[in-house]
């Protein structure tokens, strides 16, 4: 049964059918932005916009961030169009691998669905290319070569001649410019389909909590509310970003924190094996019985992750089903598959999770959403930060009222007052827009100036430090020479010690090149190492080029 589409879906496939008509007759198209709140029925504007590639006798690839949408996506697409969907994502086994291979080497494939590496199936007669959730950090490959699918899409529709369309309730800053300087083309989805209401969001202030003598991780509000949910017999999620019991031990008595030998990070403690452990390296160790620093038996407990939360829930509610999704239960294949048809039957009451769960679920059981702490990322020294703040918190409120039921969010935080949390409270993107770009533009952050960042790593922190030292006099000489040829400004930021010092044994400093032209950076950038080379030829030290990073930590 193909979903009737309304007035804003309609009018948003009549213009990707009208560029995907355009393409075919040889004419390039732009990429297509399609913005759409939270349960607007993106995903149906995708199935017809393939329905109509699929009449032209051309083929179309589906990405989504993560492998665990794969399933649910996989399956709304076999639906719809029967056995000529292919799966690929880095979980198939090498046999499931070759055997969907062999079928799109066949011509029995019309559809591939999956993760960032599926973009690069042999499809012929490629018509369209969807990025859902376009905004996710997971379609930057963070080892070489690293590329971002969304502009490896770009680059693959103009060989092709097909059309790229990105679907995302919380588009990124640098598409969104790209929308407003006229290079990308915007579609919008205002409404909810069946003119569902989006949730109530209710901001609460935990500072005011603390001073009413409320010192449990939830509030007075979120309590009541999923009282109420189970009463009623409906589903709630409560979500925090980080896994684990707590996040780190301290010791009382001369303030020492236990860390990770081989990364500059603190442990966290993991209830279900009692054991330390290093979300980097994997690093474990028992808990120790006294201080290792002075001795004494005053160690404790600090912070929150998933596995708290669950005990708590299960202390407050002995009568909820709980179940906590995150890296360290999602083990197995078939675990998402599993958790999706279990959740759906309606066997869970409440879900406890990560990011894992805050996007692309579709539950429409869901009639609460608790962010248990929503300063998780705020403060961490990256420039994305509040971007990746309102975009976790629009996606996982989004969760709720997907049903006939409305929903309702909850959002915890010690920062009310912070516009990413307000803009998210009031599900208003082009407010949150307004207010970061005025930032980024400010600092000279991308998309108003563009970033390299070179990472200099290895096992001796001093030999780390010199070569990067070294580097860096040779490419402020390259860049001082560029800002008087080309008339731009151009920066050497550092070269200094990066946010995460040490990780996985290795030492790690960094500088980054700034400037508006990237083709001069990247020039810049390649004589400098070459230079440096030249000079060096035994340094054995890592040297990491990261062009429009995600991440400066």
């Amino acid at each position: 049964l193909v979903w009737q589409p309304n007035p804003e879906q309609a009018l948003a496939l009549e213009k990707i059918c009208k560029a995907l008509l355009q393409s075919d007759a040889g004419i390039p198209a732009s990429p297509i932005v399609l913005h759409g709140v939270t349960g607007s029925g993106k995903t149906e504007v995708y199935l017809q916009a393939i329905q109509y590639v699929l009449a032209q006798g051309r083929k179309a690839i589906v990405l989504v961030p993560e492998i665990s949408l794969t399933p649910q996506t996989a399956q709304r697409f076999r639906r719809r169009f029967g056995t000529r969907v292919a799966v690929m994502h880095s979980r198939l086994t090498p046999a499931e691998r070759q055997r969907e291979w062999k079928r799109l080497k066949e011509g029995k494939v019309d559809i591939v669905v999956g993760a960032r590496s599926a973009l690069f199936a042999p499809l012929e007669r490629l018509g369209l290319i969807v990025l859902d959730e376009e905004h996710e950090n997971s379609y930057k490959q963070d080892r070489a070569p690293r590329y971002h699918t969304r502009e490896v899409a770009i680059k693959r529709a103009e060989l092709t001649g097909a059309v790229v369309l990105l679907g995302s309730a919380t588009p990124t800053l640098e598409t969104y410019w790209q929308v407003e300087q006229g290079n990308f083309q915007l579609l919008k989805l205002t409404e909810r389909v069946r003119s569902r209401p989006l949730p109530e969001i209710e901001i609460v202030d935990l500072r005011q909590e603390l001073k009413e003598g409320n010192r449990s991780i939830f509030s007075q509000a979120l309590q009541a509310e999923l009282a109420e949910r189970l009463h009623r017999s409906e589903q709630s999620i409560l979500f925090l970003n980080r896994r684990g019991f707590s996040t780190f031990v301290n010791c009382r008595q001369c303030g020492l924190v236990l860390r990770c030998p081989n990364c500059e990070v603190s442990l966290p403690y993991h209830q279900v094996d009692h054991r330390l452990r290093c979300h980097y390296c994997d690093y474990q160790r028992a808990i120790p019985g006294r201080c290792p620093g002075c001795g004494s038996n005053y160690l404790r407990y600090f912070g929150i992750g998933t596995q708290r939360v669950e005990e708590e829930i299960r202390h407050l509610f002995p009568q909820a089903r709980v179940l906590r999704v995150d890296v360290d239960t999602a083990a197995g294949r078939s675990f998402y598959t599993e958790f999706d048809q279990t959740f759906r039957r309606g066997e869970v009451d409440i879900l406890v999770g990560t990011q894992l769960i805050a996007k692309g679920f579709d539950f429409p059981g869901v009639t609460l959403v608790g962010v248990v702490t929503a300063d998780t990322g705020l403060n961490l020294p990256d420039f994305r930060a509040s971007e990746r703040t309102f975009q976790l918190l629009t996606q996982v409120a989004g969760r709720a009222g997907r049903g006939d039921r409305p929903g309702k969010v909850i959002i915890q935080t010690y920062t009310p007052e912070h516009y990413s949390i307000l803009a998210a409270q009031h599900h208003d993107f082009d407010v949150f827009y307004r207010v970061e770009s005025q930032y980024r533009s400010q600092w000279r952050y991308p998309p108003f100036q563009a970033l390299i960042r070179l990472l200099v790593s290895g096992l001796v922190e001093n030999r780390v430090r010199v070569t990067a030292e070294m580097l860096g006099r040779y490419l402020d000489r390259l860049i001082q020479q560029g800002c008087k040829q080309s008339q731009s400004a151009l920066e050497l930021l550092g070269p200094s010690p990066a946010p995460m010092t040490r990780i996985r044994g290795q030492y790690r400093w960094q500088m980054v090149l700034r400037g508006e032209e990237k083709s001069i950076l990247r020039k810049i950038v390649r004589q400098g190492i070459a230079e440096f080379r030249q000079q060096n030829k035994k340094c054995d030290i890592n040297r990491t080029v990261d062009v429009d990073p995600l991440s400066m930590l």
